[in-house]
């Protein structure tokens, strides 16, 4: 009996010694894995922190650029850098105001410069309609320009603007260069002269003559010849009138007499002239006879 309860005992001790090496065994287990729960945290904390300074310091965005720098550097090394520009279709627009919009020059990287921007800017510029840009690889940056055509000047409150057929304003720059184009004046007149243009421009005898045109209420034109003269055209009708008077100008010289300082064209098959001094005319105009004064 003694024996057995010796055994026992043994056995109790025994069970109790494996169970304090498996219970160290597991704290150091937990040990490492919370050293390494703790390292694992910090590392992540650290990484959250230089992740949000490289983005709240623009690190990003120099980074970014120094990448494309060296990459821009690299093709133009190889040749893809800008060596010419050629433009068609240029006319009125200024070279260096071109240029400048596009912001490219001789020498930069080919790659770096962007043609749906470019063309942006550039019909931006008042003498342009409309643009095509393009790259031409290696070397060769291409623009075309479909330009605005100046019609006539424009005088309001006493500015005066080239005008194109839209009555887009051109420039206020060089008019001098404009010189042989119709002055034009009055409430709507920008809108309206292309019309007017289109019906003088078969009629050089009375283009020659004229000093400006002035809108009258945005309904109809006068005509102000050189020397003072006025031409009053109607509001419709305004081609068989000018007939009229170029007709009689050319049977009677018309357009030319000093003493005449107005002409009604106003009204259909008849032109009433004013004088200086004197009588009314009334020239009266039909299928047979042209100039017949009554």
């Amino acid at each position: 009996m003694a024996a057995a309860k010796k055994k026992s005992t043994k056995g109790t001790r025994k069970a109790t010694l494996d169970k304090r090496r498996k219970a160290k065994k597991v704290e150091a287990k937990l040990g490492v894995f919370g050293k390494r729960a703790v390292r694992g945290g910090v590392f992540a904390v650290v990484a959250l922190w230089g992740t949000a300074w490289f983005f709240l310091s623009d690190a990003d965005t120099r980074t970014a650029t120094w990448i494309d720098d060296q990459a821009m550097n690299i093709t133009r090394s190889a040749g893809y850098e800008v060596k010419n520009i050629p433009v068609d279709g240029i006319h009125h627009t200024d070279a260096d105001a071109l240029l400048a919009v596009i912001n490219i020059k001789s020498g930069d990287p080919i790659f770096r410069f962007k043609p749906k921007e470019a063309k942006e800017q550039i019909e931006r510029i008042g003498w342009v309609r409309s643009a095509h840009v393009e790259r031409r690889l290696p070397d060769t940056i291409y623009i075309k320009l479909d330009e605005r055509e100046p019609i006539a000047l424009w005088e309001d409150n006493g500015q005066v603007y080239v005008i194109d057929s839209e009555g887009v304003q051109l420039t206020q720059n060089n008019l001098n260069a404009f010189k042989d184009l119709v002055m034009v004046r009055g409430a709507g007149a920008e809108k309206a002269v292309p019309k007017l243009m289109e019906k003088l421009s078969a009629h050089q005898e009375i283009t020659s003559k004229i000093d400006y045109a002035q809108r009258i209420d945005d309904r109809r034109w006068d005509i102000v010849m050189h020397g003072g003269m006025r031409l009053k055209l109607p509001e419709s009708g305004v081609v068989a009138a000018l007939e009229n008077v170029v007709q009689s100008e050319r049977e009677t010289g018309l357009l030319s007499k000093d003493n005449i300082v107005e002409i009604d064209a106003r009204y259909k098959e008849r032109l009433i002239v004013k004088p200086k001094q004197g009588n009314v005319q009334d020239y009266k105009f039909d299928t047979v006879h042209v100039g017949r004064q009554l």
